[in-house]
């Protein structure tokens, strides 16, 4: 300790020189990615003593500005600072479609077939297989264990479509009509989708696309779908009070189901509190955290969109508080530098 301690005080210290041991034990207090990644920057020595598997706990979402096409900004919840970040060249001429997996931005072009997914942070671009047979993309992805899940058309019809990491081709679903927005969500392997015409929850099996179940829906006549949101391996479906107007109520209903019981049918129960956990729902995206990883966050709550407007709502009391945001047209984004492991990556 003298040694380092004689090392820091020299006019000119030598950081480079630290030991690996107290760099990585300055890493596990950087709670901010961006200071991680300031701190892998310094040098190779730093680098080598903050690799990736030791990342900084899930980080709380940022704000995406949907009006900007030549640069990319992100207005952070958490800290209330607007990052910038370039778009890389070989995005040139692909417009930005949305954050769509945690920590990757979708890309393409408009009536074309390819897509791309890529990480600000990381930098990482993932060039994904084009569709065929006249099938075009809705330019909405999401992720489901080892496949990515698109929804996709032909004319009248619309299926989905799954594409495993690292293989060549997307896999063409069967004809169900299903769309990926806030009435889908992809879990352990499953779609659960919602069907607005008779309020009932389908889920199926994406890698065999087989029918598992139809639940019945839970909701009461004054109340009408919102979203789902997995939250921590429970699958949660959000009911507002007034869909067309302010949302001013908010119910929460949990999927009990067995997949592994033959004799148990799933089933949806209202509950009270979702405890530590924070949900996030915007357009189609929906994500849940925990309030304790976070300083200062509020628990058992949801932030959802309203318009153009950001508003926290509290399942305990039902109060309403609007948060500040710079951005008029904006997205929720999961800031990560997890990589997705494909064969197409660059």
């Amino acid at each position: 300790m003298a040694v380092i301690m004689e090392s820091i005080k020299s006019p000119n210290p030598d950081w480079a020189s630290l030991p690996s041991d107290l760099l990585y034990l300055i890493t596990t207090k950087l709670s901010d990615l961006l200071d991680f990644i300031g701190f892998r920057a310094v040098c190779k020595p730093w680098r080598a003593s903050a690799p990736i598997s030791n990342l900084p706990p899930p980080q709380f979402p940022w704000i995406l500005d949907f009006n900007v096409s030549d640069r990319l900004r992100f207005f952070s919840l958490s800290s209330g600072k607007v990052f910038t970040f370039p778009v890389p060249p070989q995005l040139n001429g692909k417009h930005l479609l949305g954050p769509q997996l945690v920590g990757y931005l979708l890309f393409g072009r408009y009536h074309a077939k390819d897509m791309s997914l890529f990480n600000p942070l990381s930098r990482h671009h993932v060039l994904l297989p084009s569709f065929v047979d006249s099938w075009f993309p809705n330019y909405v992805l999401e992720q489901a264990g080892d496949y990515l899940i698109a929804s996709i058309w032909r004319c009248n019809s619309s299926r989905l479509a799954s594409y495993r990491l690292g293989d060549q081709k997307w896999n063409i679903g069967k004809e169900r009509g299903h769309q990926l927005n806030r009435t889908c969500l992809c879990s352990n392997g499953m779609l659960f989708s919602y069907e607005w015409w008779n309020g009932g929850t389908k889920i199926v099996e994406i890698a065999t696309d087989e029918l598992i179940s139809v639940v019945s829906s839970p909701l009461k006549k004054t109340q009408a779908f919102f979203s789902f949101v997995e939250s921590f391996g429970d699958i949660l479906m959000v009911a507002t009070s007034n869909y067309w107007a302010i949302y001013d109520h908010f119910f929460i209903y949990k999927l009990n189901v067995d997949f592994d019981s033959a004799n148990q049918n799933p089933y949806w129960v209202q509950t009270k509190s979702i405890g530590d956990c924070v949900l996030f729902i915007s357009g189609h995206a929906s994500f849940s955290f925990k309030a304790g990883q976070f300083h200062g966050s509020v628990s058992n709550c949801i932030y959802f969109q309203d318009g153009s407007s950001i508003y926290r709502y509290s399942i305990e009391d039902g109060g309403r508080v609007m948060i500040p945001c710079p951005f008029d047209n904006w997205r929720v984004f999961v800031p990560s530098l997890q990589y997705l492991n494909t064969s197409s990556s660059e």
